[in-house]
């Protein structure tokens, strides 16, 4: 295991498409696009915090504007805690726009295998979500949701690879219950110099409720790394 400072900071610009079918499954876009999470985890005794920018293309000529923010601390040698905030979110179309703060996620992720010559690390978490932002702005939906994640890493002839296969139980806005979803995310990346990577990623989701799975998206981003 390589050696960290007490505390790394990654800053990441991201360009991300998406396509839904209905109003209902655009609202669990804004909340659900996520990069995929690598397998392993901060090491222990030092907190990592990942911020960025995400742009995010919706349907009827939408799109909406995210400032994200992931604090990370290994609380042990596989088990972190995670601490996932949007503290500025935009969203907007012809017709004007909303801004206000986003939601917020709190969870863990343990790893119970590290990375052998044949076996990726694997891992798995979870993550509930607190409904801070604004229902009335639309920015949120004002439920309460939780996220189950498997997680598998590889590193194969210099590229990274991060492979997440996730279910999210969404609570239904009228209070009747809840609906299920689930996601796929293969991503990988490559340094370019010293501290700078670019990373690209593919993924797909179901619809909600239903089997129909949503045509496949894309994802790339630019990083940086100071420690």
């Amino acid at each position: 295991m390589k050696k960290s400072a007490p505390f790394e900071l990654t800053i990441e610009f991201r360009d991300r498409f998406q396509q839904a079918l209905n109003d209902r499954d655009t609202k669990f876009i804004r909340e659900s696009l996520e990069n995929a999470n690598p397998a392993d985890i901060t090491q222990l005794g030092v907190v990592e915090l990942e911020f960025g920018f995400a742009h995010a293309q919706v349907p009827l000529h939408q799109h909406q504007n995210t400032l994200e923010g992931l604090l990370k601390f290994a609380l042990a040698c596989d088990l972190e805690i995670r601490w996932d905030a949007s503290p500025f979110s935009n969203q907007g179309g012809p017709t004007g726009g909303q801004s206000g703060i986003g939601d917020n996620w709190l969870g863990f992720q343990y790893r119970f295998h590290r990375q052998s010559r044949f076996v990726p690390t694997l891992a798995f978490g979870y993550d509930l979500k607190f409904p801070s932002a604004s229902v009335s702005k639309g920015l949120g939906t004002g439920r309460y949701d939780h996220q189950f994640v498997f997680l598998a890493s590889k590193d194969i002839k210099g590229i990274h690879f991060d492979f997440n296969a996730s279910l999210f139980r969404v609570g239904r806005q009228d209070g009747s219950g809840s609906d299920i979803n689930e996601e796929f995310n293969l991503a990988f990346s490559h340094p370019i110099y010293k501290n700078l990577g670019f990373t690209g990623e593919f993924y797909g989701d179901t619809r909600l409720g239903r089997d129909t799975v949503w045509p496949s998206t894309r994802s790339t981003s630019v990083s940086s790394t100071a420690p």
